[in-house]
């Protein structure tokens, strides 16, 4: 994400960024966990917007989902947890990439 990006994505917060992107991941610099969760979706081909989380948007993301950690995989706007959990059985960035769940959500919304 270049800098007017990020300050774009900064001032429309969390709910700007998932009502303009289908397929939204916040993520921390260094994170293996963000790493694998990225390479998942570019290996997968689906189209996505990679947000480096910001200290406001980590308050969001915890009003929102009851979590802070990265991470935070959305998409159309629902809260699909992190790389390979989330708070339902059948959420994760890379079991929901596996099982097609993230392609019925993009076909289903």
């Amino acid at each position: 994400m270049s800098g007017s990006e990020a300050a774009r994505a900064s001032a429309g917060g969390v709910d700007g960024l998932l009502a303009e992107n289908d397929v939204v991941i916040f993520v921390s610099a260094g994170c293996p966990y963000c790493s694998m969760a990225t390479d998942a979706l570019n290996e997968a081909g689906i189209d996505h917007v990679v947000v480096e989380r910001t200290p406001n948007m980590k308050q969001e993301l915890l009003d929102k989902t009851g979590k802070t950690s990265v991470p935070s995989g959305w998409v159309k706007g629902t809260y699909i947890g992190g790389c390979n959990d989330g708070p339902e059985s059948w959420m994760g960035i890379v079991p929901c990439i596996s099982s097609g769940k993230i392609a019925q959500l993009l076909k289903d919304n």
